[in-house]
């Protein structure tokens, strides 16, 4: 909300148009931080080894399920893979502004953002 705040006198359009250049992902993941705590108090941790950094990695039903938040439409998850390789979770999550979509050869959910308050899906 602190980023958003000083926008909030300007036109709609403005804010539309405005680049908002490397601010984009930590609007999303703060977008998304909001949702989830908003529906259900969820505990959410961080991942990261090297150079490989996960988002969130939250419990469901006893398993551990990591998720990697992109604000622009290019979705590769290097580090979601390797996190994937390491721990097995049972399936994986991708929020963005791309549609909604199932890749169940590779146990990867691909959401639209504005599902981060209905994780996980039942």
């Amino acid at each position: 909300m602190i980023l958003i705040y000083p926008l909030k006198f300007q036109k709609s359009q403005t804010i539309l148009d405005y680049d908002y250049g490397s601010y984009k992902g930590y609007i999303a993941e703060n977008f998304a931080v909001q949702e989830f705590q908003g529906v259900e108090e969820k505990t959410l941790y961080y991942w990261r080894e090297r150079t490989a950094e996960v988002e969130f990695v939250c419990e469901f039903d006893g398993n551990v399920v990591p998720i990697e938040i992109k604000s622009g439409w290019v979705t590769q998850a290097k580090s979601l893979k390797v996190f994937a390789e390491k721990y097995k979770p049972p399936y994986r999550i991708i929020m963005s502004g791309k549609p909604f979509r199932i890749d169940y050869e590779h146990k990867i959910q691909f959401l639209p953002l504005y599902l981060a308050g209905k994780i996980p899906l039942e």
